[in-house]
């Protein structure tokens, strides 16, 4: 294979299904996959095969689903998840693959529905959820308690 190659994969109605650019055999630059009907599901950055940058999927509406960013193959930074509608559905930070720090889930109206800090280290290593309706705490990781 030559040392860079663009790719285009087709659906068998002939509608693109991806395109990437490959370097010594790997993934590298912008990579993009598309629903049949043309919309765009994901579009994604690699250096060198491993997911390095941002990170955008989409709903099959066109809608904006979720965006993070990659570093080294690992998530690493904001996450927000979206609702077809377009609504905020979570918002989380990840370090080195993990989620870390406050993360906040929203129901379809907006409202806050868990709330979550997880800590990697030291002696509040591990994950606490809250919920703001039924005002309690948990440690097990079933989340809000109430429903």
């Amino acid at each position: 294979m030559s040392p860079f190659v663009f790719v285009h994969l087709l659906y068998p109605s002939g509608v693109l299904y991806a395109r990437a650019s490959y370097e010594n055999d790997e993934v590298d630059g912008t990579a993009e996959v598309y629903y049949e009907n043309g919309q765009l599901m994901e579009k994604s950055t690699f250096v060198a095969g491993e997911l390095d940058g941002p990170f955008e999927a989409y709903h099959w509406n066109g809608q904006l689903w979720q965006r993070r960013i990659y570093a080294a193959g690992e998530i690493d930074g904001p996450v927000k998840v979206y609702y077809p509608n377009g609504q905020l559905r979570e918002k989380s930070t990840y370090e080195d693959g993990r989620r870390h720090g406050l993360s906040e889930m929203y129901d379809e109206k907006g409202e806050v529905e868990v709330l979550e800090v997880a800590e990697r280290e030291g002696p509040t290593a591990g994950r606490m959820f809250y919920c703001p309706r039924c005002q309690t705490n948990s440690l097990s990781g079933s989340g809000c308690l109430c429903q």
